[in-house]
């Protein structure tokens, strides 16, 4: 069963709660340019008031309930502050895999901070829902994903070429990195 929270040294993964609209507004409007080009559809659904309300009350508990989807607000220990989200998505029970997506507000970046959240939940994805393998889509353009990727033990495995639509209507190429249970 996947945990509804996880606690890290520093952080709090957890469920969202409908209450948790505001504080996922905020973040969105203050990383808007940086979100937009990577995570258009999230940022379409979540940035509108009344598609992000039907997203926690609806969407997301009905996705966890069925085990298609797990997303985790992100939230700062010491501060409170909330400073992005992690999710395993696109579960394929039958083959034991998932995609880990994230993002982070760009006034937590360089901190370690994600590289500890991705290993806690690396953990619970192998450990606790017993899955083989994990991927990430990462665009060539985001370098530091990629190094972030790369330590924690992620492999390059190729370059989907003009996958991904972006915000702005550009085909670009997608990298896909995975780790397998036994490399782990």
């Amino acid at each position: 069963m996947f945990p509804s929270a996880i606690n890290t040294p520093r952080t709090l993964l957890r469920k969202y709660h409908s209450e948790d609209s505001a504080t996922i507004l905020k973040l969105l409007q203050a990383n808007r340019e940086r979100l937009v080009s990577s995570f258009p559809a999230t940022y379409i659904k979540l940035s509108n008031v009344e598609k992000l309300g039907k997203w926690l009350e609806e969407e997301m508990p009905a996705a966890w309930e069925n085990k298609q989807m797990y997303p985790l607000g992100l939230w700062h220990k010491q501060s409170g502050d909330y400073f992005g989200q992690v999710t395993l998505r696109n579960i394929d029970h039958s083959v034991r895999k998932a995609e880990l997506g994230y993002y982070l507000s760009q006034d937590y970046e360089g901190r370690g901070l994600m590289s500890e959240v991705l290993a806690s939940l690396i953990e619970v994805a192998f450990d606790e829902l017993e899955l083989n393998r994990l991927y990430v889509r990462i665009m060539l353009r985001n370098k530091r994903s990629v190094r972030l990727i790369e330590r924690c033990g992620f492999r390059y495995e190729g370059t989907l070429r003009q996958d991904f639509r972006s915000f702005f209507g550009n085909l670009e190429d997608v990298m896909i990195y995975g780790l397998l249970r036994e490399e782990y």
